[in-house]
């Protein structure tokens, strides 16, 4: 796979998709040295990073969808509010708690971005789909006092539902 400038990419590629575009990652594992002697011009990564950011957005309709989450709030790409709202968190229990917890950060890393009724819309959502996820099904007693714990999910101090007069925050939910 050749560049604008006839260069031959393709392993550079490969390490780039396998490891999310993450040097970090591509540290960790010891390949970064590899990618960096390719000397891929920034206008290339970011033609790959948009590929595979698109690539990403096609999972969200897939059980762990979570991890398309993480992946735009660690690339702090705050173009995709509207995409996130609009998926169901899918995937084992945990995999949901985490798509909801993980939007919470995407919002606080984004909201400069975004108007105030749209990061309250996100925030909405976030707790709506909280207070639908059944305690029962959590693998931990901690987790599924976590769960109840969210305003509205049911669990109640002295049988009556304690109310959130702090509003949505993450503190909030978990």
């Amino acid at each position: 796979m050749a560049d604008l400038t006839g260069r031959d990419f393709a392993k550079a590629r490969e390490i780039f998709f396998n490891y999310d575009g993450s040097r970090f990652y591509m540290s960790r594992d010891g390949v970064e040295a590899e990618y960096e002697s390719f000397s891929v011009p920034k206008e290339v990564e970011s033609k790959w990073l948009e590929e595979l950011t698109t690539h990403k957005l096609s999972m969200l309709g897939e059980p762990g969808n979570w991890w398309v989450v993480y992946f735009l709030c660690n690339k702090r790409d705050c173009r995709h509010l509207s995409h996130l709202l609009n998926a169901e968190p899918l995937g084992a229990f945990w995999q949901r708690c985490a798509y909801l917890e993980v939007l919470l950060d995407y919002v606080g890393v984004c909201s400069q971005g975004y108007c105030a009724s749209d990061i309250q819309a996100a925030a909405q959502y976030v707790l709506d789909h909280a207070q639908g996820l059944p305690p029962e099904e959590a693998p931990s007693e901690q987790l599924r006092q976590r769960v109840g714990s969210v305003p509205g999910s049911g669990v109640s101090d002295g049988g009556v539902s304690v109310p959130d007069v702090r509003g949505p925050s993450r503190e909030s939910l978990w």
